[in-house]
């Protein structure tokens, strides 16, 4: 059974999830990967990288994209 702490933290998981694999797709497909690879490349790659590398990649989009 799941208590307060782990329903809050697995949303939590989630949404982190979420943000990655959008931010990942927009670049991906800002750099003229079709849609379909990006989105694919994105859901493998944001349950590798790492929470610096992605902050610079936001970074970097903000900049630039």
């Amino acid at each position: 059974m799941f208590n307060s702490t782990s329903v809050f933290f697995l949303s939590h998981l989630l949404f982190l999830f979420s943000r990655i694999y959008t931010v990942l797709t927009r670049l991906f497909i800002n750099l003229g990967v079709n849609e379909k690879t990006a989105s694919d490349d994105a859901c493998r790659i944001e349950h590798y990288i790492s929470d610096e590398s992605f902050k610079a990649i936001k970074k970097h989009m903000a900049q630039f994209c």
